[in-house]
């Protein structure tokens, strides 16, 4: 595990904690965006955590750290953590990952078309997707990736 995420989220994370998100869920009328990656034979069966967010959104730079603890921890063997940046160039998107020493899988959105396909208006809002690829919940607002409430969020995907 890289030391300096861990401590920057532990030191963050009262921030975090105490922000505030909401949480609700995925209306069943609605169906699941078709995304590039959740098609590919290696992300069939996984969770998926997909975060939507900007080099400029503060509360994203006070959550990534958490994020990028989470994917450490699961290791791409039990749950796919994805950042989206949105409407950014990707030399940007690269330099701020680089200056915080973050190594979670980014995927760029330059025009915005994903996340207008997930409905995203605010900064962080995070798609929690189910094993089977079916979007359950929304988050919008920063949250504490690493906290026992968000692992069992998450935990619950993995579910039938």
């Amino acid at each position: 595990m890289r030391f300096s995420a861990l401590l920057l989220s532990l030191l963050l994370g009262h921030f975090v904690v105490h922000a505030q998100f909401r949480k609700t869920p995925w209306s069943e009328r609605l169906p699941t965006p078709t995304v590039d990656f959740l098609a590919n034979p290696s992300a069939k069966g996984l969770p998926i955590l997909l975060n939507f967010w900007a080099t400029w959104c503060e509360p994203c730079k006070l959550e990534m750290p958490s994020l990028d603890v989470l994917a450490d921890w699961e290791g791409g063997d039990h749950l796919q953590v994805v950042g989206v940046d949105v409407r950014e160039s990707s030399l940007r998107a690269e330099r701020f990952m680089t200056e915080r020493n973050l190594h979670l899988r980014v995927l760029q959105d330059p025009d915005g078309q994903m996340a207008k396909r997930f409905g995203v208006t605010i900064y962080p809002t995070t798609i929690l997707i189910d094993a089977k690829a079916r979007a359950r919940w929304r988050v919008e607002g920063p949250v504490d990736w690493t906290s026992t409430e968000a692992r069992q969020w998450i935990d619950a995907l993995r579910t039938p």
